[in-house]
Order: C-alpha cells, then sequence, then structure tokens
C-alpha cells in the first residue's frame, strides 16, 4: 500500500512539474496556455487528494500499532 501511495505522489508531482515547464512556452491567454492551468489545478487536486488518502492510512497504521500488543 505504502509503494502505491508513494509512487501516486511521483507521478502527480512530475505532472506538476511538466506543466509548471511548460507555461513558460506558452502565451497567456491562448487556449494551449488556458488547458495547461486547467491540468494544473486538476493535478493540484489528485496530489491533495493522495496526501489526504495518505495520512488517513498512516494515522490508520500508527494507531493499529498501539492497540497491538
Amino acid at each position: 500500500m505504502e509503494a502505491f501511495l508513494k509512487g501516486n505522489i511521483a507521478i502527480g508531482i512530475a505532472l506538476l512539474v511538466l506543466l509548471l515547464f511548460s507555461l513558460a512556452y506558452l502565451k497567456p491567454g491562448s487556449a494551449t496556455f488556458v488547458v495547461a492551468i486547467l491540468a494544473l489545478v486538476i493535478v493540484g487536486i489528485f496530489l491533495a487528494l493522495v496526501l489526504l488518502v495518505t495520512r488517513k492510512v498512516l494515522s490508520k497504521m500508527a494507531s493499529e500499532e498501539h492497540l497491538a500488543p
């Protein structure tokens, strides 16, 4: 499970970096610029969801470790 979460975080960060680099080559106001901004928003939401799930899973694992004899 942890490898899956780390993979999702790595993919999200890689997409975020690629999209940020592409903004330097696009003209503001063009259709591709708008699509790149929308993609940044979607990737940001994806990363936020992955981080929320990661925190939930890690807190659950930590509480289970404390309950184990």
